[in-house]
């Protein structure tokens, strides 16, 4: 079977890893260039441009559009993470541990509503763009619900989510 990742972590980094060619991967760099699409630099000098299908959650080579590939996220790719932010709120939710990118469309006061229904650790730090953890959102063990205020410039951040289980994360503007 012929399977291909990419990584694109929180620090601007990226790697490809291919199963039918086992101990070859690719290094790189991404950097968004707008309209939902980012430019992947391999180490090697090679530019691609990747298209993230917000709806499907599914990425694409620009010069490939036929070939989508499923988009995974966090350390135990347990589940794909679902989220939108329109206007001025955002809903996420995932299943374990994932890094889940979260785009502020306006500055001012979040109120982040955060709902857990697994068992074990239940924790959200918020990052900023660099990846600097900003707030803990929350930090509970066993099923949880609760709410978090937290003051954001518009612009890009992250939930990095621990969890054993499903999770709900919604954010709007109060």
């Amino acid at each position: 079977m012929y399977k291909f990742e990419i990584t694109f972590d929180v620090n601007g980094k990226t790697q490809e890893t291919y199963s039918s060619v086992p101990n070859v991967f690719y290094n790189g760099t991404w950097l968004p260039v707008g309209d939902n699409s980012y430019l992947v630099t391999r180490d090697s000098g090679e530019k691609t441009i990747w298209i993230h299908d917000l709806s499907a959650n599914t990425v694409s080579k620009k010069d490939s559009p036929s070939i989508v590939y499923t988009l995974y996220q966090g350390i135990g790719r347990s589940a794909k993470s679902v989220g939108s932010a329109t206007g001025s709120a955002a809903v996420l939710s995932g299943t374990g541990d994932q890094v889940v990118p979260f785009t502020a469309t306006s500055s001012g006061l979040w109120v982040f509503t955060l709902n857990y229904s697994g068992q074990g650790n239940f924790i959200v730090w918020l990052q900023d763009s660099q990846g600097k953890r900003m707030a803990v959102l929350a930090n509970e063990i066993g099923t949880s619900s609760g709410t978090k205020p937290q003051k954001l410039e518009a612009g890009r951040y992250y939930l990095n989510v621990t969890a054993g289980g499903p999770w709900t994360i919604q954010a709007a503007v109060s």
